[in-house]
């Protein structure tokens, strides 16, 4: 029988829920100038597959980075006492996988895939946590 969650758990439920989810979060900045002119260019879930480690994120994300030049990650390292860290991915060294391009409609589909390399997948490690999904194939 499940348990019926009543509205005096919700606020726990959801702290806990978003604490897991900050584990896998990060943020795309764009630099506009000094590093503090950064403007916020989405969002993305680092995941693990096949042995390689990726930025899931949409497509439209992937198409609004820049293609020679540096971009920032911010890496929330909890959701009740966020603490940023600021790291920089080269896009030379990484590579973008269009999966599903854009279609601007709530259909989609949008979704794309930042390839990383072994030292951003080493440095990243240290504060973060890549989301196995073949442990989970089999559910999905």
């Amino acid at each position: 029988m499940e348990r019926v969650v009543t509205w005096d758990e919700v606020p726990e439920i959801l702290a806990g829920t978003s604490e897991r989810l900050a584990n896998f979060a990060v943020g795309f900045v764009k630099i506009e100038g000094q590093e503090d002119d950064a403007v916020s260019a989405g969002s993305g879930t680092l995941v693990t597959a096949g042995g390689r480690h990726a930025i899931l994120t949409a497509d439209h994300v992937l198409e609004a980075l820049p293609r020679n030049s540096e971009f920032g990650l911010v890496l929330p390292i909890s959701a009740t006492a966020p603490r940023l860290h600021r790291y920089r991915l080269d896009a030379a060294k990484v590579k973008m996988i269009r999966v599903a391009r854009a279609s601007y409609d709530q259909n989609g589909p949008d979704l794309g895939l930042l390839v990383l390399g072994s030292p951003d997948v080493t440095k990243l490690e240290t504060t973060k946590t890549f989301y196995n999904l073949d442990n989970r194939r089999d559910r999905m």
